[in-house]
């Protein structure tokens, strides 16, 4: 049986994948916050790396919603610290009967952003419901703190399912990269012929690439396909990413918008070892790179047509997570890590 916790644990680890990878190097996190009478006030993820936590974000939309008069100042001009210190001051205890889910154990750490866990100690919610405990020795600590402070805490709530949220951060932190491969493809395999994916999913992937620190592509898609490889549909113009084409011929680079584009002639060639990296191709250069690859997202759009893909040979790999963008033809993600990875 699903117990209530689990639920809306359940809800705010949806939330963190709808922004997986956008806020690499630090983790994806969904928070969400309820009322005493069980009235869903905040649902808010992590989505920029330097910008405020899930948490901060959700609290200052509850506020919003919870606080007897508006706010003298704008809070969504306000920078992370500023965030912090007008909740802590102006919280006036509305937070009290509140508990707070997050997919994260809160951070005790002070970085580019101020400490979570000292924010709700100063608030004093009800409980803190988490998923997975922090595994960095500079942020854990923030559920033992809690708990020092009067404040319940329970941790460990759909543990699996946090873990696997967490995965591309993991990755990132063992191994100082994550290669992640991109395809979009028609339900009966095909992706080689025109327009795939739909605008939300689009936005999506733009969105990453305006994250990343390198896009791969194959000279055959850049022959075919005459590809931008830019981020005109980012949910913010942060910037284009370096440009790797791997490729046994010349390619015309006309069509890439990117100052720095280098042509690789061998796959060792490949600058795949740090930071995050965008792998976007077809299944011919997944097999050629899948030792190198971390995560696979495939995209799948509701549509039959072209012609089938053959897959010369086999490649496992287990589920991560399962999502949908739009609201009306919607395309299915499916997020995998190659199997047993990690």
């Amino acid at each position: 049986m699903v117990t209530t916790e689990e639920i809306f644990l359940l809800q705010a680890i949806a939330k963190a994948w709808e922004t997986q990878t956008f806020a690499l190097p630090n983790p994806s996190v969904g928070a969400l916050i309820l009322s005493e009478d069980f009235q869903v006030l905040a649902l808010k993820s992590h989505v920029r790396f330097g910008s405020s936590h899930a948490e901060l974000l959700a609290l200052k939309q509850a506020f919003l919603r919870l606080s007897p008069q508006e706010p003298q100042v704008n809070l969504d001009s306000l920078s992370p610290k500023e965030l912090w210190e007008f909740l802590a001051l102006h919280h006036g205890g509305i937070f009290e009967g509140c508990s707070i889910f997050v997919t994260l154990e809160p951070c005790l750490h002070e970085g580019k952003t101020p400490s979570c866990a000292k924010l709700l100690a100063i608030l004093k919610p009800k409980r803190v419901i988490f998923g997975s405990y922090d595994l960095t020795d500079q942020a854990q600590g923030g559920a033992q703190f809690l708990s020092s402070c009067g404040i319940e805490v329970i941790g460990g709530i759909c543990l699996e399912e946090s873990l696997n949220l967490l995965y591309p951060f993991l990755t990132y932190l063992k191994k100082g990269r994550f290669n992640l491969f991109k395809l979009a493809q028609r339900l009966n395999g095909d992706y080689k012929r025109g327009q795939i994916s739909n605008m939300d999913s689009k936005i999506f992937t733009h969105t990453q690439r305006s994250n990343a620190d390198l896009i791969v592509v194959s000279g055959n898609t850049v022959r075919c396909d005459h590809p931008r490889l830019d981020t005109r549909f980012s949910r913010w113009q942060n910037k284009t990413p370096r440009i790797e084409i791997l490729t046994k011929h010349s390619a015309p680079l006309d069509s890439i918008c990117a100052k720095e584009i280098r042509v690789c002639y061998d796959k060792e060639e490949l600058s795949l070892e740090r930071g995050f990296n965008l792998i976007e191709g077809g299944y011919p250069l997944l097999k050629a790179l899948q030792e190198r690859i971390d995560c696979f997202l495939l995209i799948v759009a509701p549509v039959l047509e072209g012609m089938a893909t053959d897959v010369s040979s086999k490649i496992e790999f287990d589920l991560l997570y399962l999502c949908q963008f739009g609201l009306k033809q919607k395309d299915v993600a499916l997020w995998f890590k190659p199997k047993d990875h990690l």
